[in-house]
């Protein structure tokens, strides 16, 4: 049969974290001892510990292999302390570190942790176990290619590990294959936390941990590789982009997914010339599925298919960890154990057929992993309903062991197939109903968090125009936010809800009308200072001046943004006139009260007021909730749960540091946004209905900031 080797030559094999730097062409004259076995001392042990040699090393951190004074081998990290390179608070950082590996280390997937201490004032050094087989990062850059079904167990393994930091209220944020180390039976080991926080009650993840230099150092050279991060990170690095909050468990979804696709094809899935267009195709999630890995065997379209699933640009479309686990390509050969250099032949990447050794080998490495609530029915008590078929082939296994009938297990297990193949299966079963589970609870919260439907939006093609409206929507959403993350920390910032505050001195749209047919939509509405406007599809505005002779022409401008001419109404050109005329008949059809709340009137236009027009309107869900920015930077949210009803007014102003509540109950009142969100942040019915507004208030001005 004809053999691969594992191990190929590659000319243009590079580091996954590094861009190649060229060496001098001089070799040093610096003389290493061999064998050094350099002492270092720790208050926790009598005896110091031997270093002998450098492991690893990562942009501060280096890692040693040492010897502990029982004479057993570790490994140890350490982190300097007075690094210049560090940023402010080292300590705590570090800190952090220790405390979520300390908490975590226990799982089977995680890298264990020994002990920690400081080496006088210059490193914290860690120490865990150490893992001879290296890192996974080690034998991808030698050429190693592995089979499908060994990915199989290591993804297995992997999942379990992240489930276990996810169910800890912990990202992990540095995913990737140097950080996947394999133990002597080549099992998967998760370490390195040095970016990992945490994420209390599932928050919304708000803190760029992730720097800018990441990528650039000062010189605008590339340092490192943005191929693990998510599209978000990206956005938000590349972009500036505040406005969105990364949800974080998803973060490591993805990575998770980059994994996948570096293990099964032998490349990264968004590599590319430059690191503007690498960015841009993780951006776009841009990924070529090829059908041979690097080693030209074909890859199963099960495979592809979970990849692609995995890889999705919003954060919630991913599948989530119980889903990946259930998914089917998962359910066909698994290895009881493998050996990471042995020879290929061009079988071995043949997939096998799931049989009963694989599904007992498949639950074991679950259990293992700590799936072991999945394989159970919730419904039913626990039940283990294969330890008597597992002890069975357990025992004949190590008959076999010993030189007896090779066909022994094999014989055994076709005799009993009948028998213990549907309850074996049980366990799939059971993994496939928790999976659905997770999948309806992630698809119901993301039409939580998605944007209403949209039935109508005018449209700006000036750049410079729709740069200003922009603006105004990230302002207002960080805002928002801003006042939530205050209110969250601290309660004590309102000790009690404050009444709303009567306000008058400010303009809103009183009264609207929208005309929407084939040919053209038109929006004509009504100011509360008694303005009359009409805002036409290709973004123009005609505003009639209450109480005044003046008729303005407003249309956007590629250097101002909006500009405008005024005219007088007695003497208006001949394609004005028409639209005038239009514009008066759509008053008249419009109620001076507004839609039936019986508010006190238009009121007066201040002399010195600014004039105000409607620049953007959208309208949602069939026009139960309306969406309009007016040019003080003002944006105005109205709300119809019927036909019939009444309409709720949020007039958020002054780009999101107040709020005017607009209502038939309350009349017009007005307060500070910290304070409008504290008064409904009770559990009563009403403050619930009006916190869902509040949500999708923000729902939309994210949609905004997508256009």
């Amino acid at each position: 049969m004809a053999q691969l080797k594992r191990k190929r030559e590659y000319s243009d094999v590079q580091s996954l974290e590094e861009t190649p730097i060229q060496k001098p062409s001089f070799q040093s004259t610096s003389v290493k001892r061999l064998n050094s076995q350099v002492p270092i001392y720790s208050r926790h042990q009598s005896q110091p510990y031997r270093r002998i040699k450098k492991i690893g090393h990562g942009k501060h951190a280096i890692c040693y292999e040492v010897i502990h004074p029982n004479g057993n081998t570790c490994a140890m990290k350490t982190l300097p302390i007075n690094d210049s390179g560090f940023k402010d608070n080292t300590m705590s950082k570090i800190f952090n570190e220790i405390q979520i590996q300390k908490l975590l280390s226990k799982h089977n997937s995680i890298a264990s942790f020994i002990e920690e201490f400081q080496f006088e004032s210059e490193y914290v050094a860690i120490i865990m176990e150490y893992y001879p087989n290296g890192s996974l990062e080690t034998h991808f850059n030698n050429g190693i290619q592995l089979r499908e079904w060994e990915v199989r167990k290591l993804m297995t393994q992997l999942l379990g590990g992240v489930q276990f930091i996810h169910q800890h209220d912990i990202v992990h944020g540095d995913l990737k294959l140097g950080n996947l180390l394999l133990d002597d039976h080549f099992n998967l080991k998760i370490c390195d936390f040095g970016h990992s926080f945490n994420n209390h009650n599932n928050e919304l993840y708000t803190r760029n941990f992730i720097n800018t230099t990441t990528f650039i150092s000062a010189s605008n050279k590339v340092i490192g590789t943005p191929n693990y991060l998510a599209p978000e990170i990206i956005q938000r690095i590349l972009r500036n982009d505040t406005q969105e909050n990364l949800i974080s468990f998803q973060v490591d979804i993805w990575s998770i997914g980059v994994i996948f696709y570096l293990l099964i094809v032998g490349k990264f899935p968004f590599i590319d010339k430059t690191l503007d267009l690498m960015c841009e195709r993780i951006l776009s999630c841009s990924v070529e599925y090829p059908t041979h890995n690097r080693n030209n065997f074909e890859i199963s379209k099960d495979a592809i298919d979970l990849i692609t699933n995995i890889l999705k640009k919003h954060p919630l479309e991913r599948l989530s960890i119980t889903e990946i686990i259930a998914h089917k390509w998962f359910q066909s050969y698994f290895p009881e154990s493998f050996n990471i250099f042995d020879t290929l032949n061009f079988e071995s990447y043949e997939n096998s057929t799931m049989n009963m050794q694989s599904l007992i080998n498949f639950k074991r490495c679950l259990v293992q992993s700590g799936f072991g609530n999945l394989l159970k029915d919730k419904d039913e008590a626990p039940s283990d309903i294969t330890s008597s078929l597992v002890r069975q082939i357990t025992t004949l296994e190590e008959r076999n062991s010993l030189g007896r009938d090779e066909n022994l297990t094999e014989s055994f297990l076709n005799s009993n197939r009948s028998v213990e193949i549907r309850k074996i299966r049980n366990f799939l079963i059971n993994l496939e109903k928790h999976a659905a589970e997770e999948k309806s609870k992630r698809l119901e919260y993301i039409k939580q968090v998605q944007p209403p439907e949209i039935q109508y939006s005018s449209h700006i093609e000036n750049s410079t125009a729709k740069g200003i409206l922009l603006s105004h929507y990230q302002s207002t959403l960080e805002k928002i936010i801003e006042c939530e993350q205050q209110l969250m920390l601290s309660q004590q910032l309102c000790p009690s809800a404050p009444d709303l505050t009567a306000e008058h001195s400010f303009t809103y749209i009183a009264n609207k009308y929208f005309e929407s047919n084939e040919a053209s939509n038109t929006f004509v509405y009504q100011l509360s200072n008694g303005d009359l406007g009409m805002l036409f599809p290709d973004g123009h505005t005609l505003l009639r001046l209450n109480g005044a002779s003046g008729v303005w022409y407003i249309v956007p401008d590629e250097q101002y943004g909006w500009i405008s001419k005024c005219f007088d109404s007695n003497n208006l050109p001949p394609e004005l006139q028409e639209r005038v005329q239009f514009v008066e008949q759509a008053a008249n059809m419009m109620s001076s009260t507004m839609n039936g709340m019986n508010m006190v009137g238009l009121l007066p236009k201040e002399a010195d007021a600014e004039d105000v027009f409607v620049r953007n309107i959208t309208f949602y869900e069939s026009n139960q909730i309306s969406m309009m920015e007016l040019s003080d930077g003002t944006i105005q949210f109205e709300f119809k749960d019927s036909e019939f009803a009444l309409p709720l007014i949020l007039s958020v102003r002054d780009f999101g540091e107040s709020v005017t509540l607009i209502s038939k109950i309350e009349g017009i009142k007005t307060m500070n946004m910290l304070d409008f969100l504290q008064r409904y942040d009770d559990n009563n019915t009403s403050s619930s209905e009006m916190r869902n507004k509040i949500t999708i208030m923000k729902k939309c001005l994210k949609e905004k900031l997508q256009m």
